[in-house]
């Protein structure tokens, strides 16, 4: 059959038609694919299944470890149609890597009203089948690819979520004679966590059905109405320290959790003190590939409220931008350096930053501000509070994410 296709041509907008009635399998589509014409088959085939909800298609050929990902087929269904139902899809470029294997280049013809990632028009997405011809991989359908922001009012909502805001984990506070300043070791000991004390955490967290999520799946939610777990929390670290890398992410792999780590671009790869040194590009790669959030701490860590505009797009742009140069990623939210200008209250620079975020590609934002807030306003994604654990006990943390005064 396979071979009668490939020596007819003609025969290719049938099969592709067919495809469209879900009656001929993923895998002879792959098959067809060395074709020359296959791009324009596809390309119309997709954007048919997208503008007629005829979602089921691919639902049918998921395999069941990719179906699990979306609950049922409704959610799966949802989610598809909220965060691509508006956008038009070309295919520039179709490539048969193996028998199973299929990298595919997607562009979406955006409109004035939309934004779009610029991830979505240079990535090339995998789509793998395993031994049952099902999909293992669904490229753009994932609900980890980047969010999309229409332009449009989304409905307030407010909800209890704790944001928690780490930097240095150790199995001990640093030793004074590690430091040259008063100021560096007093600093370094306040943002201290214990290994053994993040470990009680996340024990706490399991045993009282709290999930921790990324900031991408609390806006996957949001904007698209994929289901959050019953009790979210978000894990935050800032600055990219190579602590984080040796004894947070270990215990983060052991629980089975994500975290999002905002990193100091310019910091990456440094020492300071035989405390504080900073993470390496092949560390931060090894937590993305394992699930991790990588997102910005701007270049230097100077406080955004303070600077002019040009060093504020420099700060933004280029943090961003080198980021996802090394992870091959979009980069989406960021971690305001000492919580400048927001915990000063200065409402001009807040919506002057806001506006250059927005211009960036940015999505959202997260506060160091100092107060015990865990009800977060979704409607205003780059004012996100977090809540400081550092140099704290199990009863001081519960206490902190129940939003108790502590």
């Amino acid at each position: 059959m396979i071979n009668i296709l490939r020596q007819k041509k003609g025969l290719l907008n049938i099969a592709f038609s067919t495809l469209i009635l879900g009656s001929l399998s993923f895998a002879m589509v792959f098959k067809l694919l060395q074709e020359n014409q296959s791009e324009k088959y596809a390309e119309k085939d997709i954007n048919y299944i997208i503008k007629y909800h005829n979602y089921k298609l691919f639902w049918d050929n998921l395999s069941q470890s990719e179906r699990k990902k979306f609950i049922n087929y409704q959610t799966f269904k949802t989610f598809v149609k909220n965060k691509y139902g508006n956008l038009k899809i070309e295919i520039s470029n179709l490539a048969l890597t193996s028998q199973n294997n299929i990298y595919v280049q997607f562009k979406f013809i955006q409109n004035k009203e939309e934004r779009i990632p610029q991830y979505f028009s240079s990535h090339r997405f995998v789509f793998k089948l395993n031994k049952n011809d099902k999909l293992e991989s669904v490229g753009i359908f994932s609900i980890n690819t980047p969010i999309i922001i229409y332009y449009k009012n989304y409905p307030p909502q407010k909800m209890n979520l704790p944001i928690l805001m780490l930097h240095r984990v150790a199995p001990s506070y640093p030793p004074r004679s590690n430091y040259s300043s008063e100021y560096g070791y007093k600093l370094d000991y306040s943002l201290t966590l214990t290994t053994s004390v993040l470990e009680q955490e996340l024990e706490y967290l399991k045993t009282h059905d709290y999930t921790p999520i990324t900031l991408n799946r609390l806006y996957t939610y949001y904007y698209y109405g994929f289901p959050l777990p019953k009790k979210p929390i978000i894990i935050t670290f800032d600055d990219g320290r190579e602590s984080q890398f040796l004894y947070a992410f270990p215990i983060l792999k052991k629980f089975h959790d994500v975290a999002d780590f905002n990193i100091i671009t310019g910091f990456v790869g440094s020492k300071i003190s035989k405390s504080h040194k900073y993470m390496t590009w092949k560390q931060i790669k090894i937590l993305y590939e394992n699930g991790m959030e990588i997102e910005s701490h701007t270049v230097t860590h100077l406080a955004l409220g303070t600077l002019p505009v040009n060093l504020i797009n420099y700060q933004i742009q280029i943090s961003k931008q080198t980021l996802q140069k090394k992870l091959q990623n979009s980069v989406q939210f960021i971690a305001y350096p000492s919580g400048s200008p927001f915990r000063n209250n200065n409402i001009a620079k807040e919506n002057i930053l806001i506006q250059r975020l927005k211009y960036f590609g940015y999505v959202g934002g997260v506060l160091d501000d100092r107060k015990i807030i865990i009800n977060q306003n979704l409607q205003n994604p780059f004012i996100l509070y977090r809540l400081r654990d550092s140099n704290i006990n199990l009863q001081g943390f519960i206490d902190l994410i129940h939003g108790n005064i502590i």
